[in-house]
């Protein structure tokens, strides 16, 4: 390899992948078997993920669901057999810091080697609850409330208890029964044009 390119060496990898990294400088001398670059496979990709330790007990039943990009936009990962390479991160003793490897086979939207990203993490025993998207509720006079179609242009106004949340949806403790029809947009324009007159809502 020289510095303006001439006469340098063509390097085969026995690997497809991407390089991640140059060891060497354009032009440096280097000794005979001396790594160059490193090579990262296309089929799996490495997400390494950085954070103040917990307790062994917060990590039960973690799995990676999704990552978040730079740009904001959330990539779901779990549906991808994503997966933790150990079951328990390892720990820096000193500066307290965690760091766990996730494995997502297969190329993901957005995922890029190299790039930054926030690895969205579940923990805890999963359970089945009853659900809603986040832009059903909205916030009147500081209460939780969704929409629900009673029948045909006529809503009903419920005042909602929250659960836990889990990426685009929140749960329902109370409220809202399986099987009622929800307002998933707008709920906020049903309100305003209730209080017009204009959509029959009932209040509850």
């Amino acid at each position: 390899m020289t510095p303006s390119g001439a006469g340098g060496l063509v390097l085969e990898s026995a690997l497809d992948g991407v390089i991640s990294q140059v060891l060497v400088p354009n032009g440096e001398p280097v000794e005979p078997g001396a790594p160059l670059v490193r090579i990262g496979g296309t089929e799996h990709v490495w997400i390494r993920s950085r954070f103040v330790a917990r307790s062994e007990a917060f990590y039960e039943h973690a799995a990676p669901v999704a990552v978040r990009l730079a740009s904001g936009e959330r990539v779901e990962v779990h549906d991808r057999g994503a997966r933790f390479l150990s079951t328990l991160p390892v720990l820096d003793p000193v500066s307290r810091i965690a760091t766990w490897i996730a494995d997502v086979p297969g190329s993901a939207r957005g995922l890029r080697v190299g790039a930054r990203v926030v690895l969205l993490v579940r923990l805890g025993t999963p359970r089945t609850v009853l659900t809603v998207p986040r832009d059903a509720v909205i916030d009147i006079n500081t209460r939780p409330v969704v929409f629900v179609q009673a029948d045909g242009e006529h809503f009903e106004k419920r005042a909602v208890t929250l659960g836990d949340a889990d990426g685009p949806f929140v749960e329902i403790t109370s409220g809202v029964a399986k099987g009622e029809r929800v307002v998933t947009r707008g709920g906020f324009d049903i309100h305003l044009a209730s209080l017009m007159g204009t959509v029959e809502s009932h209040r509850h």
